[in-house]
């Protein structure tokens, strides 16, 4: 799994504005409602900017952060609400598309070797506490619906989580094709995408026409292809060169 380290967002306002259309009884109430939405707004405009003014800075021990999952877009979120799933004793970890004050992490050292304000280094291990006061926990227990895989909760129980590096922040990175970037492959004169489907029990690779009106409709998952930087490193991706 990869995840982006972002700076904390607020919620406060959002979620004033949705408690407010949750119980609308007068004139009033909408009138309040508007200028919660207006304030939920600026809010969400606010983290935009923050995000985008701290892109590419160093992360500090002891610095507070969200963990959003790259290929959901989700943070993940200590629910204190909920017991985990298998550990009924610890508290549940879920994606969540917003975001609340369980989506905030302190990012601090697993050894005493490193110390609050000193810069996070790669191959460090550390602990990830979240915003209830206890850290991210990878449990022993087995999902059920997926093999070899292990819940993650809030537990009182230490871990360590190593830290790898994937990609490093470019300024303009939209503009170059990048490991986990995911794509189409359009043949133009044919006019057929290369596509990956099964056929009798095995799976073929073909171009496949579109009945769609324009190729940019094409809907398909089985279309969709995702890059790969060919690495030494098995972890780590970046941008594609010749």
């Amino acid at each position: 799994c990869l995840f982006n380290v972002v700076p904390t967002h607020r919620y406060m306002a959002q979620q004033q504005a949705r408690r407010a259309a949750s119980s609308l009884k007068s004139i009033g109430d909408l009138v309040l409602l508007k200028k919660l939405k207006d304030a939920a707004f600026s809010e969400v405009k606010q983290n935009q900017m923050e995000l985008e003014r701290n892109l590419g800075n160093v992360v500090h021990y002891g610095q507070t952060v969200q963990l959003l999952h790259t290929k959901s877009n989700k943070f993940v979120t200590a629910n204190k609400r909920l017991p985990a799933l298998l550990e009924k004793n610890c508290m549940r970890v879920e994606l969540d598309t917003v975001g609340n004050e369980g989506s905030w992490f302190t990012i601090m050292p697993f050894y005493k070797l490193r110390s609050p304000g000193e810069p996070v280094v790669i191959g460090d291990k550390v602990l990830l506490v979240s915003s209830p006061g206890q850290p991210l926990h990878a449990s022993s227990c087995m999902l059920v619906d997926h093999p070899d895989s292990y819940e993650v909760n809030v537990s009182a129980s230490k871990t360590g989580w190593a830290v790898s590096l994937f990609m490093e922040h470019h300024p303009r990175l939209s503009r170059y094709l990048k490991g986990g970037d995911v794509v189409r492959l359009f043949h133009a004169e044919q006019e057929k995408f290369l596509t990956a489907d099964t056929y009798k029990s095995t799976l073929n690779v073909f171009l496949r026409v579109t009945a769609r009106a324009s190729k940019n409709d094409a809907t398909s998952s089985q279309a969709l292809w995702e890059v790969e930087v060919v690495s030494d490193r098995p972890t780590r991706g970046g941008i594609g060169s010749w």
